[in-house]
């Protein structure tokens, strides 16, 4: 859609009673734009401005009102394979029509008159419609001679309620089944309205007005009724169109197209609420419903027979709206519309080709859902023009009762210019994806893993609504879920094929960082061990195998892994502990605690104080297992910022000396002061900060050499003996131990005397501190961070002046 030149003789008409919520008024502004292009103005035109359409026409606005109350000629909307359309007894709403002299009804007359010779010719019968083995024939075959002999306009109407593909009559959500929706008949609630609209004459008794279930109300019309309108055609088209006065209003159903006006149960306050419309609102509404003329389209990626597809209509997403139930996901009584707001006037043959082509591209193949649509939308994957959609839900039994559907606005989405970014990250999931929702939809899955598939799509849509790095890792916490889930259901897993999750790009490592202390403790773990001749500390909670390419598939052996259900700390103190054993055995000894991303003191005494979400680490730790860790490189990797030590626990300070993945070394600083330096492993990545790391080269090993002098500085000895200590809650004892094997390593504990040695060297500590230590040992820190320490807790070195050097 073109932006409009101007036309300044054009009257623009503010029709604030045609508004994106509810549907009906959506569809109203459709079908007054269709209606006065086709039968007044051609050169008019429309758009959305804010939440109201704007006509601009020929057509001042008494023009436009004397338009459709003097010359508008209805569309003819007739549905007679339904029983109740009036074709098939209590005729009265159709007699109306049928026997009115009304020159604007010519053509509703024909059509009728064409259809009775159709069902004549044909030797239809209401038994036959109705029958089991027949009707599905019955009706095709009614539709199709009425698609021969209906006048054109008529065919129109054809095309939106119904569409035959693959030998079968298909039906779209938007106009129920066939044009019924329970027991209501919107062909014949369309003629009711249609005549209260228009003033129609009746003969009294013959018709009335419809309840909320569709049935009529027997006997006389009462005022405003349809025989006269009561005078209040007008005013039902100034409110209709503008939004303006309040006459009274029918006591009939608008179906599903207003859910707050169907009346029944649910609908309102109390028990049951009656049914109230406006005729102009639902006779525009209906005539707008021809925009959404469907079209038997083979969608792309689809390797079945055709499938019937209306315009923006997609499978039902229960995510995204804060009214979604697990029971709506999936089921075939539910779908969504996502419906077009532009805002340059368009002309009404834009329009329709924008309804006609009706579909939204991801990738390869069009949206079928709600959450893929969503993504088309941010991914620049619609029709240009259009500045936003609003998302309708039709759901059944919400109101009206068991057999009925509603729709509601469930939010709207705005396009944009370019594409947002982080959304390129749900490529990389999508083969993964898929594989899990086909082992979700099997019969007899887990209702957990359905769940945790529906948190992910809630992550994924939460992403597309707004995309930055916060909803971004709310995706990776859901991703982590699941494949936490999947690491303990071995049969589930296997009868699903899915795959442990794997392969995710680096740059998830910059998107989804927030800053917050939860995300970069879980990224330093996530980090630990990915290297060469290493072990990944995913191989410890997951049962893996890796493979020479880097990736990895499930092992049928599960035995020995570390994180089980319990406190995120005991899984940490689980894991390191089991790392120190296997170091113990292994020829090529990679320091256990060693990561590619190390974090914070700070964060590390908010992890001591309790000052962490536990369970949101956990998730993130799980998710960050997924990233391609043979990949990283230090641009991938968020800067760590440096801050001055805070007042950190002396007892992790003093116990995380004795587990260092390097030696200390004297250096000598500029002002002339000593300190204490890490010596990383030989080839490993050193410092603990993005901007100090270097890439491990494939094929590199990564080996800790016994060190000794000053240029490769002093070693200390893991002690695990004081794992036990602290697992039993020993913290004084195992402050002595880790005091005991510094002093033998040739470093002097603060507070301790040589005579003495390590005795009476106590520190501390609260219950928090007490409960987290041993788990906390594992959170990777860099050369800042142990310089830091070792000047808590143990005495300066004495460094020669050709050791000085700036301490980084």
């Amino acid at each position: 859609m073109g932006i409009w030149p101007g036309n300044s003789s054009a009257q623009r008409i503010r029709l604030e009673g045609c508004t994106p919520d509810p549907l009906l008024s959506y569809l109203k502004a459709l079908g007054v734009l269709r209606l006065v292009a086709e039968q007044a103005d051609r050169g008019a035109r429309g758009y959305w401005d804010g939440e109201s359409f704007v006509l601009l026409s020929a057509l001042d606005r008494p023009a436009l009102e004397q338009f459709f109350l003097t010359r508008y000629a209805p569309t003819p909307i007739l549905a007679p394979w339904n029983g109740g359309s009036g074709f098939w007894g209590r005729e009265g709403d159709l007699r109306i029509l049928e026997e009115s002299g009304d020159p604007r009804l010519e053509l509703y007359r024909q059509t009728i008159a064409a259809t009775r010779r159709i069902i004549r010719q044909l030797k239809i019968t209401k038994a036959s419609l109705q029958g089991a083995q027949t009707k599905e024939a019955a009706k095709k075959g009614l539709i199709l001679a009425c698609r021969a002999s209906w006048p054109e306009a008529a065919v129109n109407w054809l095309d939106a309620v119904c569409a035959i593909a693959d030998e079968r009559v298909k039906f779209p959500h938007l106009l129920g089944a066939g044009g019924t929706d329970g027991n209501l008949e919107f062909t014949r609630n369309f003629m009711v309205h249609l005549a209260a609209a228009l003033g129609l004459s009746q003969k009294p008794g013959t018709a009335g007005t419809s309840d909320a279930s569709g049935r009529r109300k027997r006997g006389r019309s009462t005022e405003p009724g349809p025989s006269t309108n009561g005078g209040y055609g007008a005013q039902w088209l100034q409110a209709a169109l503008y939004g303006c006065g309040s006459p009274p209003v029918l006591a009939a159903s608008p179906g599903l197209f207003d859910s707050g006006s169907v009346g029944g149960p649910n609908s309102t306050e109390g028990f049951e609420g009656e049914a109230l419309a406006n005729p102009w609102d639902y006779v525009l509404g209906l005539e707008g419903t021809l925009l959404f003329a469907g079209a038997v389209v083979r969608r792309l990626g689809v390797a079945t027979g055709g499938r019937s597809s209306f315009p923006f209509t997609v499978e039902n997403s229960a995510v995204g709206y804060g009214t979604s139930v697990d029971a709506e996901q999936g089921d075939a009584g539910q779908s969504e519309m996502w419906l077009p707001l532009w805002d340059n006037p368009a002309a009404y043959e834009e329009i329709v080709r924008l309804f006609a082509e009706g579909r939204a591209q991801l990738g390869r193949h069009m949206a079928r859902t709600g959450l893929e649509f969503a993504r088309a939308v941010r991914e620049l994957g619609v029709a240009r023009g259009v500045r936003a959609f609003q998302r309708y839900g039709i759901f059944r039994k919400r109101v009206g009762g068991e057999n009925y559907h509603a729709a509601v606005a469930i939010g709207r989405l705005d396009v944009r210019e370019r594409p947002a970014p982080y959304l390129d990250r749900l490529h990389e999931i999508d083969a993964w994806l898929q594989t899990v929702r086909r082992a979700c939809g099997a019969a007899g899955a887990p209702e957990r893993f359905r769940r945790a598939l529906r948190q992910i799509d809630a992550a994924a849509f939460a992403l597309c609504e707004n995309p930055d790095s916060r909803r971004l890792q709310g995706l990776l916490m859901s991703l982590g879920c699941f494949e936490r889930a999947l690491a303990t259901s071995p049969k589930f897993r296997e009868e699903g094929g899915i795959p442990p999750l794997q392969g995710l790009s680096p740059g998830w490592l910059r998107d989804a960082d927030d800053g917050s202390t939860e995300y970069r403790l879980a990224l330093g773990l996530a980090s630990i061990g990915n290297a060469p001749d290493a072990l990944p500390v995913r191989l410890q909670l997951e049962p893996l195998r890796s493979r020479p390419n880097g990736r990895f598939k499930w092992a049928d052996d599960d035995h020995g892994l570390a994180w089980e259900e319990q406190p995120l700390a005991a899984n940490l103190a689980a894991i390191l502990e089991h790392r120190y054993v296997l170091a113990s055995r292994s020829d090529t000894f990679v320091p256990p605690t060693w990561g590619r991303f190390t974090v914070s003191l700070q964060r590390v005494q908010a992890y001591l104080k309790g000052g962490v979400d536990e369970r949101k680490t956990a998730d993130l730790l799980w998710g960050l297992l997924g990233i391609a860790w043979q990949k990283v490189q230090s641009k991938h990797l968020p800067a760590e910022p440096r801050h001055p030590a805070p007042a950190l626990s002396r007892a992790y300070a003093l116990i995380k000396l004795v587990f260092l993945p390097g030696a200390l070394r004297a250096v000598l600083l500029p002002d002339g002061a000593s300190a204490w330096e890490l010596v990383p492993a030989a080839a490993v990545e050193g410092g603990g900060h993005a901007e100090e790391q270097t890439s491990t080269e494939p094929g590199s090993r990564i080996r800790m050499e016994e060190q000794a002098g000053a240029e490769q500085g002093i070693r200390i000895r893991p002690e695990p003996a004081i794992f036990t200590l602290l697992r039993a809650g020993g913290i004084d004892g195992a402050v002595q131990l880790a005091a005991r094997r510094l002093i033998s390593s040739g470093l002097v504990p603060l507070g301790t005397r040589r005579s003495r040695g390590a005795a009476g060297l106590n520190f501390v500590c609260t219950a928090e501190e007490k409960r987290r230590l041993l788990g906390a040992l594992l959170f990777p820190i860099g050369k800042y961070e142990v310089a830091s320490l070792a000047a808590m807790v143990v005495r300066a070195p004495v460094a020669d002046s050709d050791q000085q050097r700036t301490l980084s």
